[in-house]
């Protein structure tokens, strides 16, 4: 009988769930390009501590975000005397409109501030818009630097030496017209076909109007350079600086401007450019494509949970619950799942794309260690929490059993001299651990395999 009140949960859930699903899709095309990407609070020029400086940023900041006659998406500014002085500089991309570059901006300062509440110096990258503000003129620190942000896509292009190809002449004409523009604007829009595929390359480039065509010009190779080396092959890249941004894909991201369409064919006529891109997609449609297949699935999971009772309920004792005994090993292709003998209810289960994003990459230059399970990573994850990252040895024949029997342990584990479990990852053939970051010497006992010696 405790079945009842369970399904008539599932199922006013279920109704309840499309309203969900609606007032969702509606806060995610309003927030969409204004979701938090990166930001650094710069601990090496240390904290502010007089009350001046707070109040002096903050002013900067609302001037602004409340600034109508904001040109071309760009703000710099200054605030204060003396040692209290704050410089500042707002950055909108090229395509953004101006009342959303100024909502971007009021977003960009509310969250900087609270992530970084008493640095002298900070820098958020959104979508739409960058912000950053210092104790030191903006305008004459270096153009390329180690403060940078690379993302990749997950796919691999259809033909590699013909998507490169293309690519590269692409932004190079591109890079040609944005770092010809004027000190009120440097931007370039365009895209290029890919021969022998269906694949059409979308590109964006984008300098601080302040930098000179020379600057411009180091600071976009500089940043085709590293998405060259991490993305290479992908169908995307991205790369994000304090100078200049660079992003491509075979999708449309960008409002449609300036458009750097290829060249006709000699024998043919030349054609309006906006005609190659695809049409915008329909919301409605797209709602209707999205709750349709939700409806399917709940309909299943119902049916399931039903046929599973009857079949079990009978057969199963009273008050007395079945253990799982299932080793489960898979194959390890795709998203996995924990098996029903790993207890996760208090750990997170991160995303691959994450916590190779944490690692950059999985760099040498982020390794802590290794042994025969695999190699420890160290990572930053995008809220600046330091991790420490375990990652199994593809080859090891012990490496799902060390998996599930870590997890269980360390899971349940909670002391003040033994770092703590924070999650974990499954994907594809990838078995990773993820802990707290914490430099002595407890991080060995759980990172290098001595806590079990140690437990029993």
């Amino acid at each position: 009988m405790a079945m009842i009140p369970l399904m008539m949960m599932i199922l006013l859930l279920l109704f309840k769930f499309p309203s969900v699903v609606l007032a969702t899709l509606k806060s995610d095309e309003a927030n969409l390009e204004l979701v938090f990407t990166y930001h650094k609070c710069n601990e090496e020029l240390g904290n502010f501590t007089t009350e001046t400086y707070s109040n002096n940023r903050n002013v900067l900041l609302s001037n602004m975000y409340s600034d109508k006659e904001i040109e071309n998406g760009f703000y710099n500014s200054s605030y204060g005397e003396g040692p209290d002085k704050v410089y500042g500089i707002g950055f909108c991309r090229g395509d953004v409109k101006p009342d959303k570059c100024r909502s971007c901006l009021e977003k960009s300062s509310t969250l900087l501030t609270d992530r970084c509440p008493v640095q002298k110096e900070a820098i958020g990258w959104y979508d739409l818009c960058m912000l950053r503000y210092s104790n030191r003129s903006i305008v004459e620190q270096p153009v390329t630097d180690t403060d940078d942000i690379i993302k990749c896509s997950n796919t691999n292009a259809t033909n590699k030496d013909r998507f490169d190809k293309e690519l590269d002449d692409l932004v190079v004409r591109m890079r040609s017209r944005s770092a010809e523009g004027d000190s009120r604007l440097k931007f370039a829009e365009g895209e290029a076909p890919v021969q022998s595929s269906n694949e059409t390359i979308h590109a964006l480039l984008q300098c601080v109007p302040y930098l000179s065509h020379q600057n411009c010009t180091r600071c976009l190779e500089y940043a085709m350079s590293r998405i060259s080396y991490w993305c290479d092959g992908k169908t995307g890249g991205w790369y994000l600086g304090r100078s200049c941004s660079l992003r491509y894909e075979t999708y449309l991201f960008f409002e449609l401007i300036f458009h750097d369409a290829p060249a006709p064919q000699p024998s043919q006529p030349a054609v309006t450019p906006t005609k190659d891109f695809p049409k915008k997609t329909n919301p409605s449609r797209n709602i209707i494509v999205i709750v349709v297949p939700v409806f399917a699935v709940a309909i299943v999971v119902v049916g399931l949970i039903v046929l599973i009772y009857n079949y079990f309920g009978a057969r199963r004792p009273r008050h007395k619950p079945i253990q799982s005994e299932g080793d489960g090993e898979g194959d390890g292709e795709g998203e996995g799942e924990l098996d029903n003998d790993i207890k996760t209810d208090e750990l997170a289960q991160f995303e691959f794309a994450t916590i190779k994003f944490a690692t950059n990459n999985f760099s040498d230059a982020n390794k802590l260690g290794q042994g025969g399970f695999g190699i420890v990573y160290k990572g930053t994850l995008s809220d600046g929490q330091e991790i420490a990252i375990k990652r199994l040895s593809i080859n090891s024949n012990q490496g799902e059993t060390e998996f599930k029997t870590e997890i269980s342990l360390t899971g349940k584990l909670q002391h003040r001299n033994l770092v703590r479990l924070l999650g974990f990852c499954f994907a594809k053939r990838e078995r990773l651990l993820i802990y707290e970051f914490v430099p002595n010497k407890s991080l060995d006992f759980f990172i290098f395999g001595k806590l079990q010696n140690k437990m029993f």
